[in-house]
């Protein structure tokens, strides 16, 4: 495929430049929650079940969402968050770490 920064959308086998900022973002954010969420709950010593059942979301759920597999809602993210019992700001800080982390590597 080769990339266009003129067009909108896939076109020919075209890639635009927003395409691919967004396909990058996209996946580098759901590894990086991902690798976070798992830390946190490993952490804590709390199997994908518990935390499931704490967050009242299902374990299969829980399992995509740490393999970066599910694409987690806002609300999920704050309902396993919860679960944790940590604060969404220390989250979001454990977060960027793992994002500066990441980038270094």
């Amino acid at each position: 495929m080769t990339y266009s920064p003129c067009t909108n959308s896939h076109q020919n086998g075209i890639i635009t430049k927003k395409e691919k900022i967004k396909d990058f973002m996209s996946k580098e954010l759901v590894k990086n929650v991902a690798i976070t969420l798992r830390k946190i709950r490993k952490q804590k010593n709390i199997s994908q079940e518990d935390l499931a059942n704490m967050a009242g979301l299902d374990r299969t759920y829980i399992s995509g969402v740490e393999r970066g597999v599910r694409n987690i809602t806002l609300d999920s993210l704050e309902s396993i968050v919860l679960a944790l019992e940590i604060n969404i700001s220390d989250f979001l800080l454990d977060l960027n770490k793992s994002i500066q982390t990441r980038k270094e590597n």
